[in-house]
């Protein structure tokens, strides 16, 4: 598919077919050259699978993107940039990986939507992320299932990262963002002691 006449959104507000997970995208998207991009919104997931060469960038306004099966299934063969969410509203949105390919795309998270902005794994799948990300508002990293999802690239910005989940990792945040910016998983309790019978 090779989109034309200028950035594109596509709204995904019900999965289709019935049952499965939003839209899925898994054939090449191009540009023709042009530098357009996509604009995910509607509350739905869109899944983008091919190798896409579009360069105007993935904004994620609203709702899920799930990247899977291709390095560069977030555009620019796999160095355009990904905005995670809104500069206004309410709407929440969310960047997914699908299963165990690495994506480099550069993420920043966009200021202004009230809603949360996410990065994690689909259902069990071992997604990772190994781009620059740029946090101009709160951040939740989070594992889902027997899932993993891991941040690998410098992150830089002064607003919240919260990680949640038991397999969620940030391989670099010592040395980009000030540990006191990072708010993990609270511990599980200690086991009360059993005294021993006599």
């Amino acid at each position: 598919m090779t989109l034309t006449g200028g950035t594109r959104t596509i709204q995904v507000d019900t999965a289709q077919p019935t049952g499965t997970t939003g839209v899925w995208f898994l054939g090449a998207i191009g540009d023709g050259g042009n530098n357009y991009g996509l604009i995910k919104t509607g509350a739905s997931a869109l899944v983008l699978g091919g190798a896409n060469t579009f360069t105007g960038g993935v904004t994620i306004q609203s709702g899920t993107i799930i990247a899977q099966g291709n390095a560069a299934a977030l555009g620019g063969s796999g160095t355009g940039l990904v905005t995670l969410g809104h500069t206004s509203g309410t709407a929440s949105a969310s960047l997914l990986g699908g299963d165990a390919t690495v994506f480099a795309n550069a993420i920043t998270v966009a200021a202004g939507s009230s809603g949360t902005a996410t990065i994690g794994n689909n259902a069990n799948a071992a997604a990772a992320f190994s781009g620059a990300v740029t946090l101009n508002k709160a951040l939740t990293l989070a594992s889902t299932g027997t899932g993993s999802v891991t941040l690998s690239g410098a992150i830089t910005g002064s607003s919240l990262l919260t990680v949640t989940g038991p397999r969620a990792t940030l391989s670099r945040f010592q040395e980009t963002i000030p540990p006191s910016l990072v708010m993990w998983p609270s511990p599980p309790a200690p086991c009360a002691s059993i005294p021993p019978r006599r």
